[in-house]
């Protein structure tokens, strides 16, 4: 299932485009028109297909009347764990509403392969292969974005966000 957001100009007004399909098909097609306006999209993709499991791609681009594509990639059951991330503030408390992505490098590309958002507990899980590196990368408002490169190989990772806030003392 896939929700398109798209606005020209500035996102103030916007619609949305929503797209579901449990066919298995290898290439799906999206125009827009007029072809000779560029449109901005906001796209949120969940994929998956037997013996697969779901998987989240998101992005937001610039798009022209010239023909893109971007490739979504599969990873089996039998290929894949579930990787969980704690996300913690230096005081060990959940932070809520992080923005994370795990790309993993695919012909000497990083690709992105999973997007999410923790929540209220903090956590935001990813389906990853073990054998390979992987780059999962977490950011949100108010706090410096953190980036890990490893080989996932556990279950369960914990991450800890510096605060962007300074304190100054006043005497």
């Amino acid at each position: 299932s896939s929700t398109f957001y798209y606005w020209l100009g500035d996102s103030s007004v916007n619609k949305t485009y929503s797209y579901s399909s449990s066919a298995a098909n290898h290439n799906y097609t999206f125009c827009f028109s007029p072809s000779d306006k560029s449109v901005n999209v906001n796209s949120q993709v969940q994929y998956s297909a037997e013996g697969y499991p779901q998987r989240n791609y998101g992005n937001e681009s610039l798009y022209t009347n010239s023909t893109s594509s971007e490739i979504l990639y599969l990873l089996s059951s039998t290929d894949g764990i579930y990787t969980t991330f704690q996300v913690l503030s230096q005081a060990g408390q959940p932070i809520q509403g992080v923005y994370s992505t795990a790309h993993r490098e695919i012909s000497g590309i990083w690709s992105l392969v999973g997007i999410g958002t923790t929540g209220d507990d903090g956590g935001v899980t990813f389906w990853v292969n073990p054998d390979y590196s992987h780059k999962f990368t977490f950011s949100k408002t108010g706090f410096q974005t953190k980036t890990v490169t490893i080989t996932p190989t556990q279950s369960a990772y914990t991450v800890y966000l510096t605060s962007n806030t300074t304190i100054t003392n006043v005497t």
